[in-house]
């Protein structure tokens, strides 16, 4: 009986000869596979359909209306901030809620411009320390630690500030 070795090595010579016998049988009789244009059909079609998804999805689900509560918050604790940086209360009143306005802004709106500016240049501006946390969403009532320094003082605090929505828009309530 012959070894596997031997075995394995006769059916490696018969296959080779057999498809050399095909190759000049078809060769002989001046026969060539043709050229097909489906696998290139196929592949652009594939393509086309990955891409149809992607577009698809990007415009029945945007991204951008893919935010959280928590960026909406914090958004409007960065809106605040500016606000208060730059003396201004027309976008003070727009972040804040109107009790909280009446507290900040005491008299005319060039009165509390200048008395920003006066507090900006003595401690500096106010700037978020860190990443705010412990968001604590209630229906329309938001609950926030925010961390906050002063740039010149270097003075740290952190505090929860409360929000409270309106026409879907977070706006600060205790500062």
């Amino acid at each position: 009986m012959a070894s596997w070795r031997e075995r394995r090595q006769h059916w490696v010579d018969s296959r080779e000869e057999a498809q050399n016998n095909a190759s000049d049988a078809a060769a002989d009789a001046g026969e060539r596979r043709p050229a097909t244009p489906w696998p290139f059909v196929i592949a652009v079609g594939i393509v086309a359909v990955i891409l149809a998804a992607i577009f698809l999805a990007a415009k029945f689900a945007p991204a951008e209306n893919n935010v959280t509560q928590a960026q909406l918050l914090t958004d409007s604790i960065t809106e605040f901030v500016d606000a208060q940086n730059n003396g201004d209360a027309d976008a003070l009143r727009a972040t804040t809620c109107s009790d909280q306005v009446a507290t900040l802004v005491t008299g005319s709106d060039e009165d509390y411009s200048s008395a920003r500016a006066a507090d900006v240049a003595e401690n500096g501006k106010i700037v978020v320390d860190g990443a705010p946390s412990g968001y604590e969403i209630n229906g329309d009532r938001g609950v926030v630690d925010v961390p906050t320094k002063l740039d010149k003082s270097g003075e740290t605090s952190s505090s929860q500030w409360k929000f409270v929505r309106v026409d879907d828009k977070w706006l600060v309530c205790n500062v």
